[in-house]
């Protein structure tokens, strides 16, 4: 073998034996991959046996049958309010798209309790798929009238409302969900949660429209049956 050679082979070894090193190194593409699929692994582990719970605690489903995913929501959380309005326009492409919601308000977002509360009163009457949306859409307002957001939604009976909004019967349902997400963990919204594992915060376009598409078509394939 010539020098030259030799000094080819020689720097080969060297940049391979660096590419290693910076794809072994904490934050590398091995390593984070390797962390990336473990940590799919635990999240899909952490929710199979709480996923029934889930689905059934679910405050409001929007769409048809059980629901493909659900979401942590906070309705004075900005990026709540967006993920909203992502799933509603896919659930126009998706028809069969089904999405659970349950309450998460977070201490650091003032009136997010007291929104959640009005939802609960509202999901009490059966109105929450009229408020829902309307209180992402008012979360700008401080100190809100309730009554009065409720009512443009036509919740048939703000007296029942306003009891319920006085009383303590929204504590449990906000206590149920909270509970559902500390068993996962979840402390952000919006947090999505499927039964293969969990997604925090606001995915890009691509990323969210190709985890719709493989909930919906593994829900349809497995609802076809052989």
């Amino acid at each position: 073998m010539s020098w030259k050679r030799l000094g080819y082979a020689i720097l080969n070894v060297a940049l391979a034996a660096t590419a290693l090193a910076l794809a072994l190194k904490p934050g590398g593409y091995i390593l984070s991959g390797y962390r990336a699929f473990r940590e799919d692994r635990a999240y899909r582990e952490a929710v199979k046996p709480i996923w029934p719970s889930l689905v059934r605690q679910a405050a409001l489903i929007i769409g048809e049958g059980p629901p493909d995913l659900v979401v942590f929501s906070d309705y004075r959380c900005p990026f709540c309010a967006e993920l909203d309005e992502e799933l509603g326009t896919l659930g126009s492409e998706y028809p069969n798209l089904s999405v659970g919601v349950l309450f998460l308000p977070l201490s650091r977002h003032p009136e997010a309790t007291p929104a959640a509360w009005a939802a609960a009163c509202a999901e009490e009457q059966g109105a929450l798929p009229r408020v829902h949306r309307l209180l992402f859409e008012t979360a700008e307002r401080e100190a809100p009238d309730w009554s009065l957001i409720v009512g443009t939604a036509g919740v048939p009976d703000l007296s029942v409302f306003r009891a319920c909004m006085e009383s303590m019967r929204p504590v449990d349902r906000l206590n149920a969900h909270e509970r559902l997400a500390e068993t996962l963990h979840v402390v952000a919204t919006p947090t999505i949660v499927y039964a293969g594992g969990m997604s925090i915060g606001v995915p890009g376009p691509a990323e969210l429209e190709a985890l719709v598409h493989e909930l919906v078509e593994s829900g349809s394939t497995s609802s076809s049956g052989p």
